[in-house]
């Protein structure tokens, strides 16, 4: 698994989109809660990221 597609570093910062965390949460941490899809209003980031 290479983590590198699931975050990006700019300037010693880390960030990740909606798209990056939520298919973190799906493909890597196999959770499929629904506040992990980035449509979802209530979105939010797997805490495993």
């Amino acid at each position: 698994m290479n983590i590198n597609h699931y975050f990006n570093s700019d300037n010693q910062r880390i960030s990740f989109t909606r798209t990056q965390a939520s298919t973190f949460a799906k493909a890597v941490a196999g959770d499929f809660n629904p506040i992990h899809d980035e449509d979802n209003k209530r979105f939010c980031v797997p805490g495993d990221l």
